[in-house]
């Protein structure tokens, strides 16, 4: 047989093999391995960043789809061909890479002694990846790195395996990097189990990493004396390959779900009762679309009822570890900034005395981790004149502008704390009041910057606690739900909401009535409510429209109003009218034997509204928080 028929024989014989055929062998590899001894010698099929030998992959389909055994004949590359034609990559084999270690040995000497930040001499590629290498700019950074990077990423826009250098602690990370500059699109493909430099540092009583809290742990050298040359390039070989492996089909999509990354489910929340805290479930809905719709809530009502059990299980269920979380207590003197930014020490320029509490460090780490949510809890807010310690919070909310720590100059070249802050939008505060005879009533500008959520015990609540009456499990749900944090902060970062033509009928006879008080809402009201709206009917709540306008009514429009009996009933009798069915008759608020019931359209603000009346009947003055 002639040469040429020899080769088109070949090609018939190889026409039989798919695609399919293909990656089931390679899946077959991947489950039981190689046999002893082969190894290809010329030439390499890539499939999702791993290399099989091509030449056996080919032969194995064959013998599957045939039962006969491949006799390639020296037509090696007519196999090349026909795997190309099926779309995969095969590649001339390469020699051996040399180790890394040398560079590694190279990188940590240069960090602890040289001082210089030259990057002269280090590689430039490695295993098909970019390789940059930073001592930082100017100064020597406290945090050197060598990072690996496919087309397309970027340390500052990027996923990517990365050495980090955490000079002080003489420790060497080798990490799922994340880039800081930019949030990435890209998520890496993780197990829950895999821990962040920021929880790794915490397990160990590390205290907090200066940079890159945001990355994955893959492996701790520790001291960096005793690194094994050959672990250490087994450890990067294998990073790199699923770094290779992930990033392939990124590249055909726009995104990928990670497992760390689910997507935000508010029925999850039920889990909270796993406790043995008896909290409503519409209560916990509130609370969750609140914090969702403005990261600041205020928890009000009566001293014992659950807000702060409430807000710091919420935040642990959502969090990783509780570096997440910070209970701050607020004191009866605190008339300042100073109790939760600190200040500069007027006696040593170029030194920051920070407050005690550490919620300054707690919002900088908030602001280099923007993957994950931070909850600050400040604990009974009242207690101080919230305008005096907390302006800055307010202001910095409803404007986004930077808060000013410390002047800009160069003798604070070197002070840790950055010269200005913003409130990052993964940081969620809530705030716990009590109202009693030894607080302060929140102004009407506080109150307005918040979802106002009153706790109240009824009678069946209180009623189950008494026939359960078992100890609360505080643990029992910390971090179950930390799989959908980032989707829970991508979703309270949407600004996406639509008009209702029928809502907005109601909500300009509520404006109506309010104004005759000197209590109308404004523009940022509106938009609050109708978030919160849009948020409550994206997650399935199950509230209809008249349940979601009771809701609102009740936490952004009643908390505003106070007064003395003489201005503020006529405008609660209103009110009333309002919150009644279009059938409910003449149902007068002053009648106490009135039930609330069905002949309410709203029952939840009917309720609150009516029992300001009462106050200010018996006192002659009424406020949100005193009823």
């Amino acid at each position: 047989m002639k040469e040429s028929d020899k080769s088109e024989s070949f090609r018939d014989e190889l026409s039989h093999i798919s695609k399919d055929d293909v990656i089931k062998i390679i899946h077959d590899i991947d489950k039981n391995g190689l046999p002893p001894r082969i190894r290809s010698t010329k030439y390499d099929l890539v499939y999702e960043g791993q290399s099989y030998p091509a030449k056996y992959v080919l032969s194995l389909a064959y013998n599957n789809v045939t039962r006969k055994t491949m006799t390639y004949g020296g037509h090696d590359d007519i196999g090349r061909e026909h795997l190309k034609g099926l779309g995969f990559t095969v590649e001339t084999k390469q020699k051996p890479s040399p180790s890394f270690y040398p560079v590694i040995q190279k990188f940590i000497r240069q960090a602890n002694e040289d001082k210089s930040i030259k990057v002269a001499g280090y590689p430039k590629e490695y295993k098909g990846l970019k390789v940059e290498v930073s001592f930082g700019k100017g100064n020597h950074a406290r945090i050197p790195w060598i990072s690996f990077l496919y087309e397309g990423q970027s340390t500052s826009n990027g996923i990517y395996p990365v050495f980090l250098y955490y000079r002080e602690l003489k420790m060497l990370i080798l990490s799922f990097g994340v880039s800081e500059t930019h949030k990435p699109s890209k998520h890496w493909d993780l197990s829950k189990d895999i821990q962040s430099i920021e929880s790794y540092f915490f397990d160990n009583k590390l205290g907090a990493p200066k940079r890159y809290g945001n990355s994955y742990v893959f492996r701790v050298y520790s001291p960096t004396s005793e690194i094994e040359p050959s672990n250490l390039d087994e450890d990067l070989n294998q990073m790199i390959s699923i770094y290779k492996k992930m990033m392939a089909p990124i590249e055909s999509k726009d995104t990928v779900q990670s497992p760390l990354d689910v997507p935000f489910n508010i029925h999850r929340i039920a889990e909270i009762r796993k406790t043995g805290l008896l909290f409503s479930k519409d209560l916990l809905y509130r609370y969750t679309v609140s914090l969702l719709t403005k990261p600041f809530v205020i928890l009000s009502g009566l001293s014992g009822s659950g807000k702060t059990r409430l807000a710091l299980t919420f935040a642990k269920w959502l969090s990783e570890n509780e570096s997440q979380v910070k209970v701050v207590s607020v004191g009866a003197d605190w008339n300042n900034r100073e109790y939760l930014l600190g200040c500069p020490n007027a006696l040593d320029p170029g030194a920051y005395i920070q407050p005690e509490n550490e919620v300054l460090n707690f919002v900088v780490r908030a602001t280099k981790n923007p993957s994950r949510p931070y909850f600050l809890i400040l604990d009974e807010m009242n207690l101080s004149y919230v305008e005096r310690y907390f302006a800055d919070f307010l202001s910095t909310m409803e404007s986004f502008e930077s808060i000013t720590l410390h002047p800009d100059t160069t003798e604070w070249s070197n002070c840790e704390i950055p010269p200005e802050i913003k409130l990052p939008p993964n940081l969620y505060i809530t705030g716990t009041i009590n109202v009693d005879e030894t607080t302060y009533m929140f102004s009407p500008k506080v109150l307005d910057r918040a979802n106002v959520i009153e706790f109240r015990v009824n009678e069946d609540e209180m009623n189950e606690y008494l026939l359960r009456c078992e100890p609360i499990k505080r643990d029992a749900i910390n971090y179950t739900g930390a799989d959908m944090a980032d989707s829970f902060i991508r979703l309270s970062q949407e600004s996406d909401f639509n008009s209702d033509k029928q809502l907005n009928t109601i909500l300009m006879s509520f404006f109506t009535a309010l104004k005759q008080a000197g209590a109308e809402f404004g523009y940022r009201t509106v938009s609050e409510m109708y978030r919160f709206i849009s948020l409550a009917r994206k997650l399935n709540t199950g509230w209809n429209n008249d349940k979601l306008m009771d809701i609102v009514v009740m936490q952004k429009m009643l908390p505003k109003l106070h007064g003395s009996r003489k201005k503020i009933q006529p405008i609660l009798n209103t009110l009333w009218r309002i919150c009644l069915q279009p059938d409910a008759g003449q149902l007068l608020i002053e009648n106490e034997e009135v039930a609330i019931d069905q002949r309410f359209r709203y029952p939840l603000s009917a309720t609150k509204v009516r029992q300001m009346f009462r106050n200010a009947k018996d006192n002659g003055f009424t406020s949100y928080a005193e009823a």
